[in-house]
């Protein structure tokens, strides 16, 4: 790994210190219910076992797919202030051919990452789509599926799609059109003339990120996406968390797994920190999609309960707490001494600017809670915090904080299918108690696209920090060079797309990034024209031409570039439009004739 973790770990970035040990503090909390659902133009409607996250860059919170009465895959970002849904994607029922967006699904994870400004997500059930079926015809073995009434003409058409037969799966390796043919990418045991067997793009769960600029959908797990790297195996309602600091996601447990592994969100890479038999790693745990931290004061990840998925404690609920140093790939049990009753489905949220972990609800057996506790890993305290009204109990909620407003928000839960939205103002402070609050980053460009000849501006003014003042402005062109500076200009050697990189740093030394895309064109050379009459000759001075009209009319163009063309001309004014257009961009002249 290029970034050094320790089972090689991540280097200088890794390094923070970890923070003095102080007293407990006291806390107070206020609920607020939000408007009625039903007052609500649009929503996402009711859901459990979903996710939500915070957009530092754009300043809200999003949330991603669930189950609310069936399985969903949309997205819908929520501004706090205004207490107001919008849809970023609708969801999309089951498309056994398409490999984006990932299908509906539940028990995912779902983290934004600030480097690249993306949306992480990981594991989940994917039940929604199971693709079609056929029967294996003469000549397919362990290796090969053979099915003439395959309807693709492309060769390859299939490849990265699943074939699964027999309780078993393999990604298709390739596949050849004029035969029907599925070659493998491992082998299928019983396979065979006359097995039944059922071809799908995707198989749910897995690794993907979503880009918020452009809408799109990547994936890791099939080899349709060119991903070669180590994968974690896919499960349900594993621990997940992102560190700003660290540019990484941690992901632990779920299901009947114990092992922990790193995204390096720079190098977008898996590593696996801890294998499934470490022994210094907590107990195997599932139901923990919310139960797991990133403490920015200390630098490290705090999990707290789920449901033990070992012998010796099977299917009981859990109340011990741990920590994990991903500098050093170390898992430390705390020794608080009071904690929250065991639960699973629970919700643990950090609170940066009280430096605190925050839990809320939960079950145990049949009884759903809805309790608030605060942790504070600078004193190892778990506090039960005391509210006025709460929401009525509930597991499987998302609960989220939102930096800009400094209030949690709570939505949704599986008890009841709950739809209902609540604040959280919570007061007091913790060992970290107004523990510095990263900058947001904001890039305004003009233009968005251009030629070579265009002079860029990019404007990071937009950038704010809640809680001090930015001191820097970082700029990355994608070409190589760089810039500094609020506001800066650049203009592009080479035609072609860039990724634009701001990092602003506050007067705390915290970071933030943020990224912007513009398209460079070649500039193509002037048309040469020509009119004598009716007839029209130009030149076109640029080999990357594939195309010239005249008046919406393709004509020929001979190897050197020249063109004619005979134009009708009407007594008055004609006027008589010429476009070439080609890799390098396009280009266009009127000529206006008059015939008297």
């Amino acid at each position: 790994m290029a970034r050094g973790y320790v089972a090689t770990v991540m280097g200088a970035a890794w390094l923070i210190g970890a923070g003095s040990w102080a007293q407990a503090a006291d806390y107070s909390g206020q609920w607020v219910r939000q408007a009625d659902v039903e007052s609500r133009p649009v929503g996402p409607g009711p859901r459990g076992w979903s996710d939500m996250t915070y957009d530092s860059n754009r300043g809200r919170l999003v949330l991603f797919a669930g189950s609310g009465g069936s399985y969903l895959n949309d997205i819908w970002a929520y501004q706090t202030v205004a207490d107001r849904w919008t849809e970023l994607e609708t969801n999309s029922e089951c498309d056994a051919t398409a490999m984006a967006p990932p299908t509906e699904r539940d028990e995912l994870t779902f983290e934004y990452d600030g480097y690249n400004d993306l949306y992480w997500t990981f594991a989940g059930s994917g039940f929604a789509c199971s693709g079609s079926s056929g029967t294996a015809g003469a000549g397919t073995t362990t290796t090969k599926v053979v099915d003439p009434s395959l309807t693709a003409i492309q060769d390859d058409y299939y490849r990265g799609w699943t074939v699964s037969a027999n309780n078993r799966k393999a990604y298709v390796a390739s596949s050849e059109a004029s035969t029907g043919t599925l070659h493998l990418s491992t082998p299928v045991s019983n396979l065979g003339p006359g097995t039944g067997y059922r071809l799908y793009a995707q198989r749910g769960g897995g690794t993907y990120h979503y880009n918020p600029i452009n809408g799109e959908w990547t994936g890791f797990d099939s080899p349709f996406w060119g991903y070669t790297g180590p994968l974690p195996p896919n499960r349900l309602s594993p621990a997940f968390a992102y560190s700003s600091a660290d540019q990484a996601l941690v992901m632990y447990g779920g299901k009947a797994y114990k092992d922990t592994w790193a995204m390096d969100v720079m190098t977008q890479r898996w590593v696996q920190m801890n294998g499934p038999y470490d022994s210094s790693a907590p107990t195997a745990r599932s139901q923990i999609q919310h139960a797991l931290v990133y403490d920015r004061v200390h630098d490290k990840f705090i999990l707290f309960g789920g449901q033990c998925s070992e012998y010796a404690c099977y299917r009981q609920a859990l109340n011990d707490t741990w920590t994990y140093d991903l500098k050093t790939n170390t898992w430390t049990r705390m020794n608080p001494p009071v904690s929250p009753p065991p639960r699973l489905q629970h919700n643990l949220t950090y609170d940066p600017h009280n430096g605190v972990a925050v839990l809320y609800g939960g079950r145990q057996g049949s009884n759903a809670y809805n309790d608030l506790w605060v942790y504070d890993l600078g004193t190892d305290t778990w506090t039960q915090v005391a509210t006025d009204v709460a929401p009525p109990a509930r597991s499987l909620t998302m609960l989220a904080y939102d930096e800009g407003a400094r209030r949690f928000v709570l939505y949704g839960g599986a008890s009841y299918r709950q739809r209902d939205v609540w604040h959280l103002t919570l007061n007091g402070g913790g060992s970290g108690g107004g523990g510095n609050v990263p900058p947001v980053a904001d890039i305004l460009v003009e233009p968005a696209s251009g030629d070579l000849d265009t002079l860029f501006s990019f404007d990071g003014r937009g950038s704010s920090d809640s809680d001090g003042s930015i001191v820097s402005y970082g700029w990355q062109f994608g070409d190589g060079s760089s810039g500094s500076g609020a506001t800066v200009s650049h203009q592009y050697g080479a035609p072609g797309d860039y990724t634009v990189r701001l990092t602003v740093t506050d007067n705390a030394g915290a970071s933030n990034s943020t990224t912007t895309m513009v398209s460079v064109a070649d500039v193509i050379e002037p048309l040469e024209l020509d009119v004598t009459g009716a007839t029209l000759r130009g030149v076109v001075n640029d080999p990357s031409v594939e195309q010239v009209l005249v008046n919406g009319s393709p004509v020929a163009v001979d190897s050197s570039g020249a063109f004619t063309a005979t134009v009708d001309l009407t007594p008055g004014v004609n006027q008589v439009t010429i476009e070439a257009s080609g890799s390098n961009g396009s280009d266009s002249r009127t000529v206006v004739l008059t015939v008297e």
